[in-house]
């Protein structure tokens, strides 16, 4: 029996309504018959951007939720699509400041999806898309990682590739169901 994937869209911001198609929106949620209404407000551009800018900071404020619901971190890992190749890339964090980096500085469009608890980050820029997982850090990953950390002779990129592989080292995020409740 094949394993059916559920994907769901958390945020993106690639395919976003235009301007026109916003204020027509706007218009029928309203309930205008036309710009001769008496209470006929325009849609302007600045609606527009404030509009981009809250559906943007719900996300934020959603993940930073998920984000302080585990007290033991997370790990984070993916590729780098740079213009000389891919290149692997990871990090542990424990807060949004840290996570918001990889859709910071020069990242064109971000894409968050959810796929059977996973949870999947593609920020597209100028040279390719760097594609990234999280994971929530169990107790124990969290104490693996903390001695690997300290210890010179450890490879940190076998480090993570050992709790990205275990289940008792780190587990799913379920984004949609333990920051949506579905």
């Amino acid at each position: 029996m094949k394993r059916t994937i559920k994907e769901k869209v958390i945020f993106d911001n690639y395919d976003v309504r235009d301007l026109e198609t916003a204020a027509q929106d706007y218009y029928d949620a309203m309930g205008f018959s036309g710009e001769d209404d008496p209470d006929f407000i325009e849609y302007t551009q600045s609606m527009f951007d404030d509009e981009l800018t809250d559906d943007f900071d719900n996300f934020k404020w959603e993940l930073n939720r998920l984000l302080e619901s585990n007290s033991n971190g997370w790990i984070l890992k993916g590729n780098l699509g740079l213009w000389n190749g891919n290149k692997a890339a990871g990090t542990v964090l424990f807060d949004l400041d840290k996570l918001s980096k990889i859709w910071g500085g020069s990242i064109d469009y971000l894409k968050v999806t959810e796929r059977n608890g996973h949870l999947h980050f593609q920020c597209w820029h100028h040279d390719g898309c760097n594609e990234w997982e999280l994971r929530k850090l169990t107790e124990k990953g969290y104490n693996y990682w903390n001695k690997c950390e300290e210890d010179l002779f450890v490879d940190p990129k076998e480090v993570h590739s050992t709790i990205f592989k275990s289940n008792f080292l780190s587990g799913l995020p379920h984004y949609v169901k333990n920051v949506w409740g579905a």
